[in-house]
């Protein structure tokens, strides 16, 4: 259902335009004008017209989608209703349950697309939902009712696919999966970047910088990053994610809807090239069961069979956390409270009480955290670098810094930070990998004894 203003105004002024300017006349003494309408006046025609025929209650249905996604209770919509502001919650959920079938039109019509070679591509996002509903008195009949629920949405890609031939896996080398000079000076390009962007709001002297220094790096779709994402919600569906057979269902009918499938029963590209397959995005533990009931399924004759129209992956959000809680394994102790310098002792020195316990459970604290010390080491750094001893002092730019164009001024906080990464980031060297890439490029080198047991593609443990 699309709901427009405009359309309501246009209908009213053709079927029924007396009634329309009586109304209008009524709340206001100004004439509007013809494309003018005031929604007050839409709103009470739409309350006669229904008060007339209960089948003209457009309104009426837009008002009870509201409260009943404000939180309204049942009783509640009942006592509006029958003061003809929405329609009965039964007849609001008749009509939800009549659109259940179109709820997932637009992806459809995406996953048309793709198997016609277009370059929009979609990604299912799912994960669990368990609730369990208390009695409000216990008896032998009435107990905990666990509910076991696997809420899934379809999420359609802001950036166009570009298809590009895929090379074939035998010619790669190991080498290949190494940063290259390139990607290590891209990163050198974005600590830089972060540095400055650090310094600058954190030290007075240069805070008037901010004004000119970009807020974020640009890259080939960044016009991208801005466009709201398009979701479109499927449905609870009733899965015990924890169950492998559950998960398995589960797979297989979303596997016949939306993954990209041929007549044969086989994936339309291979699934270890997996980018023009549907994703699967989910929480780590669900990502693990996944996987679980792939591989129950792992003797199928076909793809579909093998549930291989879908690739699992973590969602961003829990990839950050993991990598957090990786962190805070190796450099977070509550028994460094009396060591200087450690991460405990900053947590009290800052008061950050909530940084206790699971990182998972208390995500933003830890993260706050580390932001705020790692802020701090990048000021130090500059401070040492530069020659600075307070950090409120002043700072002694070059005497034609005034005249410099924004851009100039850019250019010559980034060659002033250049440096502190290229100390103590990648200690002096072009290229930090260059004992790691000397190694795997040598097969027959004494430490690379993964690389010098690969037989027919594929390492040997067995040998070792």
């Amino acid at each position: 259902m699309t709901f427009n203003w405009d359309r309501i105004n246009n209908e009213l002024q053709i079927r029924a335009p007396y009634i329309l300017r009586i109304i209008s006349s009524i709340a206001s003494d100004i004439p509007k004008q013809v494309d003018g309408y005031s929604i007050h006046t839409l709103c009470t025609v739409a309350s006669a017209l229904h008060a007339r025929s209960s089948y003209m209650s457009f309104i009426q249905y837009v008002v009870g989608f509201v409260l009943t996604h404000g939180g309204c209770s049942k009783r509640d919509m009942e006592r509006m209703c029958s003061l003809g502001f929405n329609v009965s919650p039964s007849s609001l959920q008749r009509k939800l349950t009549s659109w259940h079938e179109h709820l997932d039109e637009e992806v459809n019509n995406l996953h048309r697309g793709m198997m016609s070679e277009k370059n929009m591509r979609y990604q299912l996002v799912g994960d669990n939902w368990d609730k369990d509903l208390l009695p409000s008195y216990r008896t032998t009949d009435r107990g905990t009712i666990s509910l076991h629920l696997f809420n899934v949405i379809a999420v359609k890609d802001r950036v166009p696919c570009t298809e590009e031939a895929n090379a074939d896996q035998v010619d790669l080398q190991p080498s290949v999966f190494m940063p290259s000079l390139q990607d290590q000076k891209q990163l050198e390009n974005e600590l830089v970047f972060l540095i400055s962007t650090s310094i600058i709001h954190h030290l007075p002297a240069l805070e008037d910088l901010v004004e000119v220094y970009p807020t974020h790096l640009n890259h080939p779709f960044s016009e991208y990053a801005g466009i709201k994402t398009e979701q479109h919600p499927l449905r609870l569906f009733d899965c015990d994610e924890k169950k492998t057979t559950d998960m398995i269902q589960l797979l297989g009918s979303l596997q016949d809807k939306y993954a990209l499938l041929l007549e044969d029963g086989s994936v339309k590209e291979p699934i270890f090239f997996g980018g023009n397959n549907c994703l699967l995005t989910m929480y780590r533990l669900t990502d693990e069961r996944v996987q679980t009931a792939q591989e129950a399924m792992k003797n199928g004759g076909t793809q579909k069979e093998r549930l291989e129209g879908f690739i699992s992956k973590i969602e961003d959000f829990h990839r950050l956390m993991n990598f957090l809680e990786a962190i805070h394994k190796q450099v977070f102790s509550t028994e460094s409270s009396s060591d200087r310098g450690t991460l405990y002792f900053f947590r009290n020195l800052l008061n950050a009480r909530g940084v206790k316990g699971k990182v998972k459970k208390s995500y933003c604290e830890h993260k706050m955290l580390y932001y705020t010390v790692l802020d701090a080491i990048c000021c130090l750094l500059f401070l040492k670098e530069s020659g600075m001893d307070d950090p409120e002092g002043d700072f002694l730019f070059p005497e034609e810094f005034p005249n410099f164009s924004n851009t100039e001024k850019v250019d010559w906080l980034n060659d002033m930070v250049r440096p502190i990464v290229q100390k103590y980031f990648f200690d002096g060297k072009s290229d930090i990998l260059s004992d790691v890439r000397e190694v795997i490029s040598d097969p027959n080198h004494p430490e690379n004894y993964w690389i010098s047991n690969e037989q027919n593609g594929r390492l040997n443990s067995n040998s070792l």
